[in-house]
């Protein structure tokens, strides 16, 4: 692939004309993939990564502003941007550093699901309706409520059957809490997906009629859930 060219990043001399700044001066070397420069008031500066289109960023090496390149520690802007797309992609072998998205959430509570002989079943439900939904590229970090109301109500005008939206829920939060156990760095989404699940049930008994679904699961069965893939409804 082409390299990518920006002037005023390519040289130490360009690069000693920005001003120092908390947001790096960004440009984009893959989709999706952004190369970061951050100006420090004493150099040097830094190399940082934007992944998901700068949902998460991280800081990759020291930019050769007083040293020479070294291919590690200290890249010039070329290497700068090949080092980018490899934790982007996680290529470079730190990728359990990299901030999981909601789709690898979702395949790594599948796997521990077939590992523990539990059913996958329903883990695959949720991946098919969010199939070309932004969600699935969003790190779990950075997941909003309102993602999430969205992607319910979407569910809701499809007319599924309450059951149906709650077995294909249930196994997001069950992959989101695995993916908060696993990553400190995020914060526990239980609440965001409670809150995003209220009135659910409600909306498609004001639409369909549907009988009153079951009551809200309690602990144990929410633990169970996690653990073998079974089903529990979410209430209102």
């Amino acid at each position: 692939m082409a390299k990518v060219r920006d002037a005023r990043l390519e040289t130490r001399t360009a690069r000693r004309r920005l001003k120092p700044r908390r947001k790096p001066y960004w440009v984009r070397v893959a989709p999706t993939i952004w190369l970061g420069y951050r100006a420090l008031q004493r150099p040097p500066g830094t190399w940082n990564v934007g992944g998901n289109a700068k949902r998460w960023i991280r800081k990759i090496a020291y930019a050769d502003d007083l040293e020479r390149a070294n291919g590690k520690t200290i890249l010039d802007f070329w290497q700068g941007q090949e080092a980018a797309k490899k934790v982007a992609r996680g290529e470079d072998g730190t990728a359990g550093d990299r901030p999981h998205t909601v789709g690898e959430a979702l395949d790594s509570y599948a796997r521990d699901l077939r590992a523990k002989g539990g059913d996958t079943y329903n883990a695959s439900r949720a991946r098919q309706h969010l199939k070309g939904n932004a969600m699935l590229t969003t790190p779990v970090a950075l997941l909003k409520e309102a993602e999430l109301k969205g992607w319910r109500d979407a569910l809701i005008a499809k007319e599924l059957a309450p059951a149906t939206v709650n077995r294909t829920m249930v196994p997001l939060h069950a992959a989101l809490e695995a993916a908060a156990d696993g990553d400190q760095r995020i914060i526990r989404p239980t609440s965001r997906l409670q809150s995003a699940t209220a009135g659910a049930e409600k909306r498609q008994r004001q639409s369909a009629q549907a009988q009153r679904a079951d009551s809200s699961p309690d602990t144990a069965r929410t633990s169970r859930a996690a653990a073998t893939g079974s089903r529990w409804s979410i209430s209102e």
